[in-house]
């Protein structure tokens, strides 16, 4: 099956999250990046992923657009040295 050039953005994207996420984690030194289990920001990426690709339907393109330019700025959020952590708040 072939991909559109928006879903290839998105998968993108969320590689690009997910490797961050691995690196900022190893970064830290923490013993889970040690051990081999997922770390909370690494969860938390997949879970924003699930969670959006659950409740927006596939041909609402400016949503979408609109996310994944959001997720470009929270991916160099995340890869600026002295990010740490992030807290997550929900309704």
């Amino acid at each position: 099956m072939r991909l559109s050039g928006l879903q290839t953005d998105v998968l993108v994207l969320y590689r690009a999250l997910l490797k961050s996420a691995v690196a900022k984690s190893a970064q830290k030194g923490s013993d889970k990046a040690v051990k081999g289990t997922q770390s909370d920001l690494y969860q938390f990426v997949r879970q924003e992923f699930r969670e959006k690709a659950m409740s927006i339907p596939k041909n609402d393109f400016r949503t979408i657009e609109h996310l994944l330019r959001y997720g470009h700025k929270q991916k160099k959020l995340l890869d600026m040295p002295g990010f740490t952590g992030a807290s997550v708040v929900r309704k």
